[in-house]
């Protein structure tokens, strides 16, 4: 598949992960901030019923990692404002990155991060980070519209 084809498919998929779902994509942030607020992670949030808040965390800033690194170097695939609006939308996902990181870093979770040892401070930290990346991803959904309603002209 051509790398631009395969761009907009990525762009496209960003505004399917927009629905209201309960394990996936905007909607999930809800849960999850509630379940860092409350110290309750039910099933829909743990995704495995086993209690491992850390997987769903670590694919969480996973995807944002991946998502910033991703249209940043693809952004030279496009031209004009479409371009400039790939790198902001970039630039979004790697404050969302950073964000969660400056709760639990990345490498903290892979060396062995365990969420039953969280304390209440790092669940609130949790919980207001999240509720950033929300608002984050809010804008991410314009700028992404934006970027496929011009995507022909």
């Amino acid at each position: 598949m051509p790398e631009k084809d395969a761009l907009k498919i990525s762009l496209e998929t960003r505004l399917k992960m927009f629905a209201p779902h309960e394990q996936f994509g905007y909607g999930a942030y809800d849960i999850m901030i509630n379940s860092f607020e409350n110290n309750v992670f039910n099933s829909t949030f743990r995704g495995d019923g086993n209690g491992e808040v850390k997987n769903t965390i670590t694919s969480l800033i996973d995807a944002k990692r991946a998502a910033y690194i991703y249209l940043n170097d693809n952004a030279g695939l496009l031209a004009g404002d479409n371009k400039s609006d790939v790198i902001a939308v970039s630039l979004l996902y790697k404050d969302m990155f950073d964000t969660l990181q400056s709760v639990v870093s990345h490498n903290e979770f892979f060396k062995g991060f365990d969420q039953k040892n969280m304390n209440e401070e790092t669940r609130i930290k949790f919980a207001n980070a999240l509720r950033h990346c929300k608002e984050l991803k809010l804008q991410v959904h314009g700028i992404v519209e934006k970027i496929l309603e011009n995507w022909g002209g």
